[in-house]
């Protein structure tokens, strides 16, 4: 039993000039006078792990050719860059050092972490005072920050539960007193002094979005030669140049586009060099937007999608996609893709499920906005909910999934509250699920109503739960059996029941899709992908099983649609 990829639809990754290396995760680069480039490429992406540390440091040429790589030195957890031209410094995350090495491998300095601090080192950055910046860090919230001289001697630290800071993905050392820092956790980008004051900031706290206001996830932010802040604006696949008033110009590339660039720095000639991560590569590209020089394998030509939730197939040839990111809705037709109108105020933010109805219409969850639409064939808002009648008074904070029900009601599953509502336009309520206490869901992602059961696919308990009429839980699954494992469910997004009893769980932090049959036993698995450039699941957020043997996957963090089918 296996599977064939019927097609990738939004975007398909194509090879790119063959090189010598074929990177993953591409995290950090940095350009010599030499011309060498050095690139940190973290692999182990597809494991769950709270953060990743397997990486490597790479030393190419313009060719591609290695010229140096910590893997071989069987330093399997180096995160690294050169501090002058004839030594690199590497980061052991698993083994608390930093090391200091030449061209050859052997280790010229060694510097013991273990007394700066408990928690794993992460990053660091060499500075141009001389110094080494290192983040700590095993939990959002819970990051701390040292400087410490080429012997190890301590500087200066930032202690842990400075409120303005969730996590350091990227820090550089600016003037003789300040840093400047990406917080990818608070979506914003900030300049501080020693003492942890903010002197400047860049986006809005804790919320994300894709105007020239706001960022999304940022990855680093680097100060550019002018005084601006160059930022790789991640989740938003764009990078920024921003003054010190807040004004933001993007630099764009004349062909093709960035995908989740974690990484931007500007080089002494101007040029720029960008991780583009996403597109497993790392791009320098002059400031019209050329491409100087590529190193990596693969490329992505067009990127239709930006973290797509939901995918429904309206028919044979004709798939609805919720374009979350993207803030639109999208219609796939004979390979053409056609954005759906919608008029409405305020206009959709991160849509996260989209539902074709029998009447041409859709009915959409409006997640950042808080509120569910029905939207008629020409786009017009026929129904809106955005609170419930006074007599509950629950305002809707991000809807993750809705569904009409034949009776005309909706079934919501509100993310933000834990809650599952059974409601009706006008806002009366006829059930509430999720916060008494026989049953406590965490972050409901779907529900569905079948031969009156409740599917619930209770996303931060890594559960599945099925409830009867009354509301009372007659099944609870967190794991599927197989004949010589068992598959633990982890942060499931999506699960859809069948009428013969069959669930196809969207099990998003394994990166696999799971069939079981009504006995809890496993059917099949879909976790890689054949014959497409990146052959793994990365978050699948939504599943859709197209009898007899078809699959629809929304891909959400490669950006793509997947239609296989299971060939037994």
């Amino acid at each position: 039993m296996g599977w064939q990829l019927i097609k990738e639809i939004g975007g398909q990754n194509l090879p790119a000039e063959v090189t010598e290396i074929d990177l993953h995760y591409p995290s950090l680069a940095q350009r010599m006078a030499n011309g060498s480039y050095w690139i940190n490429d973290e692999y182990g992406t597809e494991k769950l792990v709270p953060f990743r540390f397997e990486s490597r440091t790479m030393g190419v040429d313009v060719t591609g050719k290695v010229l140096f790589d910590s893997k071989q030195l069987g330093i399997d957890d180096g995160f690294g860059c050169p501090v002058d031209s004839g030594s690199i410094a590497i980061l052991r995350r698993t083994q608390w050092e930093l090391l200091e090495v030449n061209l050859h491998g052997e280790v010229i300095h060694r510097i013991a972490l273990f007394a700066m601090s408990k928690r794993m080192p992460r990053k660091f950055t060499w500075t141009k005072r001389g110094t080494y910046l290192v983040v700590f860090c095993n939990r959002v919230g819970e990051t701390e920050i040292v400087e410490i001289d080429r012997e190890g001697h301590l500087l200066w630290f930032l202690a842990p539960g400075a409120e303005h800071l969730g996590i350091a993905s990227d820090i550089q050392a600016v003037g003789h007193e300040n840093f400047v820092i990406a917080d990818p956790v608070r979506h914003v980008v900030f300049e501080m002094n020693r003492d942890g004051r903010i002197l400047w900031q860049f986006g809005v706290a804790n919320n994300p979005a894709n105007d020239k206001g706001r960022l999304s996830s940022p990855g680093s932010i680097r100060e550019m030669s002018d005084g601006r802040r160059l930022v790789a604006d991640t989740r938003n696949h764009r990078v920024l140049q921003i003054d010190l008033l807040g004004h933001a110009e993007e630099l764009s590339l004349k062909e093709g586009g960035w995908c989740d660039p974690v990484f931007a720095t500007e080089l002494p000639s101007g040029n720029f060099l960008v991780c583009d991560t996403g597109n497993r590569r790392v791009v320098e590209t002059d400031s019209s937007g050329n491409i100087v020089c590529q190193i990596g394998q693969s490329q992505q030509q067009h990127r239709t999608f930006s973290y797509p939730r939901s995918v429904e197939s309206i028919s044979e040839n004709k798939l609805l996609i919720a374009d979350t990111a993207n803030n639109r809705v999208i219609e796939i037709a004979d390979d053409q893709d056609i954005p759906r109108k919608v008029v409405a105020s305020p206009e959709l933010f991160w849509p996260r499920c989209a539902r074709p109805l029998e009447s041409a219409g859709m009915i959409i969850a409006d997640g950042r906005n808080g509120r569910v639409v029905e939207i008629d064939a020409e786009g017009r808002v026929k129904h809106e909910l955005s609170s419930t009648d006074s007599a509950s008074k629950i305002k809707l904070e991000d809807p993750h999934d809705v569904r009409l029900l034949p009776n005309g009601h909706l079934l919501i599953a509100d993310s933000a509250q834990d809650l599952v509502l059974e409601v009706d336009w006008s806002g009366k309520v006829y059930r509430k699920i999720g916060t008494g206490p026989e049953l406590r869901l965490r972050d409901p992602h779907s529900v569905q109503s079948l031969n009156d059961q409740l599917i619930i696919a209770d996303t931060g308990n890594h559960r599945i739960v099925i409830l009867d009429s009354k509301d009372q839980c007659v099944r609870n699954i967190g794991y599927i059996q197989d004949r010589q494992f068992v598959l633990r469910l982890n942060f499931p997004r999506h699960v859809e029941m069948y009428q013969d009893g069959t669930l196809v769980i969207a099990d998003t932090g394994n990166n696999r899709v799971l069939a079981c049959d009504p006995t809890g036993q496993l059917l099949w698995e879909f976790s890689c992908v054949p014959d497409a450039a990146v052959g793994r699941l990365n978050q699948p957020r939504w599943a859709k099983w197209i009898l007899p043997n078809e699959l629809l996957v929304s891909d959400h963090f490669h950006h793509r649609i997947l239609h296989v089918r299971l060939v037994r």
